[in-house]
């Protein structure tokens, strides 16, 4: 009897909610809190890799935003390359925004996925990997 009530209890616990990290990889974004709805938002991704681990800018990184995002891309993504060509971790991946025209004033968010591939030196090996992002603004007249 009490084994059927802890099993039902333990049926009716929320399921904890994990975000999507890649463990050999942090990223830290920033941007300016607010916006007005005639000018863009620059967003900075800084990669924080483990030693050994570098991140391919072939083929592109790229950020995706969902389709109902208050925002857009507006221009192309600016980054400084290694001898080697991969991403200079040394210096932002930023990319450039511009609200839709049918964007609201007031808080928003951006959502989207940032898209890279990432290799280990050491021991050859290269994984794709889509980083959930999530950024809240405020947009302003």
């Amino acid at each position: 009897m009490i084994q059927s009530i802890l099993f039902l209890i333990f049926l009716a616990l929320p399921i904890p909610q994990t975000s999507q990290k890649n463990e050999h990889v942090q990223l830290q974004i920033s941007l300016q809190t607010s916006v007005s709805d005639r000018t863009t938002a620059v967003v900075s991704f800084m990669y924080v890799p483990l030693d050994g681990i570098h991140i391919n800018t072939v083929p592109n990184i790229e950020l995706k935003l969902e389709k109902d995002s208050p925002f857009e891309l507006s221009g192309k993504p600016k980054f400084s390359k290694t001898d080697k060509d991969y991403l200079d971790v040394s210096k932002p991946f930023i990319v450039t925004l511009k609200s839709k025209k049918n964007s609201t004033k007031g808080p928003a968010v951006i959502k989207g996925k940032l898209n890279y591939f990432y290799c280990s030196d050491k021991d050859g090996w290269c994984n794709r990997f889509s980083q959930p992002v999530e950024i809240n603004i405020e947009i302003t007249k």
